[in-house]
């Protein structure tokens, strides 16, 4: 009966998420169309499948479908998706819970976790491999779960210090654990870091590599910075209006009865990590909620175990004379508004946030791009100059062909032969590349048309000619 039930709730997310991936017409983000770009086109550029902000493990897995378009690889990441449900659901039974279905149900309602089952980003693939890594630390394959958590920087920059984290829960973890299996689980956190520099080395003969290239600099406020407790009040964003009050629930009684220390760390070592980046605007981090994503069965694990200490409480109130009836009625009720407030919830995020029609960005970007067919067809272009990844993607001109279209720095825009053309755009192109219009104009590059959202004033694309 269990396994039917389950099977049907994870049929009802991939319907829900196939859905939503046919009727999206443009991107969450920006960073969902160069992950796309990135996947599309390493075959072509093979070093694309070392880029440290493509990162090597999510161009990888998406390489293959992004060969057929977007839709397909929003396809993997649904499927991704179910991986991550799955497994949250074994963590689960392997800590003794009973109610795994809600655990699992608390998993695919995470709004942002919904959100992104149909979008082309990292924060999934890291969860798959975190929540895989914590079924294997429950099972005692120490070696095989740090084995496996190597892989998360791979994923996102919070695998660093996911692994940090990791090490001190396998130091401080049981007694009955051999002290050279610690200690060879401890290395094996090195290994998917190693690796990946390792090949850098092979491809550029820099030892140091990884560290050479890491594009986040000690540059602050990037994409601005913010409060300390901003995503403290984002809190019941992050983890479902409906799913908050079982989290902190959760949260307590894992401190109170010193159970499932992991997630309490886990969880709370990310947050912390999130809350300073953003706070001191390191790392070119955003503010982003989706973020959280990444932890996303922790997340699930610490309001399942919430959810369940409350049902303990309303079976042993039960128990009292006079009070089953009334008390049982309580209880399905309270899970039916569950249900359908997170449900709700999920959905209509989903709903706002993935545009069901082309943003006026993207509409913009593509009278560019036509413009710029057009200009083509009947003129020489030595090289075209583009900040936003809009543009390569709905022109399917290859962004990473450096020979014809080079990154729009200034030195490379002063050597730019005659007849180049700069596409600018009001927001890549002033707060990436530091490229205003009168910088352009004084650096000799011409106004050749301009195109401006309708719905959006304050966006618009400026097409220059060297």
């Amino acid at each position: 009966m269990e396994k039917r039930a389950f099977a049907l709730l994870l049929l009802a997310y991939v319907a829900a998420c196939v859905v939503f991936s046919f009727l999206a017409a443009g991107f969450y983000q920006k960073d969902e169309v160069l992950h796309w770009l990135i996947s599309r086109y390493a075959w072509a550029h093979p070093w694309l499948f070392l880029d440290i902000w493509g990162r090597p493990l999510v161009t990888f897995l998406y390489a293959f479908p992004a060969r057929f378009g977007v839709l397909p690889a929003r396809w993997l990441s649904i499927l991704i998706g179910v991986g991550v449900i799955i497994l949250t659901r074994r963590i689960a039974r392997e800590m003794g819970l009973k109610s795994t279905i809600m655990t699992a149900f608390l998993t695919m309602t995470q709004p942002f976790f919904f959100l992104l089952s149909f979008c082309i980003l990292t924060e999934l693939t890291f969860a798959l491999v975190l929540a895989a890594g914590m079924l294997l630390l429950l099972r005692k394959r120490l070696i095989l779960s740090s084995l496996m958590i190597s892989l998360t920087p791979l994923a996102r920059p919070e695998g660093f210090p996911l692994v940090f984290l990791w090490a001190c829960l396998i130091l401080a973890g049981r007694k009955a654990d051999s002290r050279t299996e610690r200690l060879v689980s401890v290395l094996a956190l090195a290994a998917g870091t190693f690796v990946w520099n390792l090949c850098g080395f092979i491809a550029t003969s820099d030892a140091l590599w990884l560290a050479h290239s890491f594009p986040w600099g000690g540059e602050t406020g990037f994409y601005g910075h913010g409060s300390l407790l901003h995503y403290v009040a984002f809190l019941p964003v992050i983890t479902g209006v409906a799913a908050f009050p079982f989290f902190v629930v959760g949260m307590t009684g894992m401190v109170a009865r010193r159970r499932f220390q992991f997630l309490f760390w886990i969880f709370n070592g990310i947050f912390l990590v999130h809350m300073l980046l953003w706070t001191f605007g390191l790392m070119r981090s955003a503010g982003y909620v989706r973020y959280f994503v990444s932890v996303s069965p922790v997340i699930a694990l610490i309001s399942g175990y919430g959810w369940e200490r409350a049902m303990d409480f309303f079976r042993r109130a039960e128990a009292k004379p006079g009070m089953a009836g009334r008390l049982r009625r309580l209880r399905l009720s309270l899970t039916a508004v569950v249900v359908l407030l997170a449900t709700a919830n999920a959905v209509v995020v989903a709903a706002l946030l993935q545009p069901i029609e082309p943003l006026p960005e993207q509409v913009c970007v593509g009278r560019a791009a036509a413009w710029h067919r057009e200009h083509c067809a009947t003129h020489r272009v030595p090289q075209t100059f583009c900040s936003t990844p809009l543009f390569f993607f709905v022109s399917g001109l290859d962004r990473f062909d450096g020979a014809k279209h080079p990154v729009p720095t200034r030195e490379n825009l002063s050597r730019a032969e005659p007849g180049s053309i700069f596409i600018w755009d009001s927001k890549s192109s002033v707060r990436e590349d530091r490229l205003t219009l009168v910088t352009l104009t004084e650096m000799g590059w011409t106004v050749r048309a301009h195109f401006q959202a309708l719905e959006e004033k304050y966006y618009r694309v400026v097409i220059l000619e060297r």
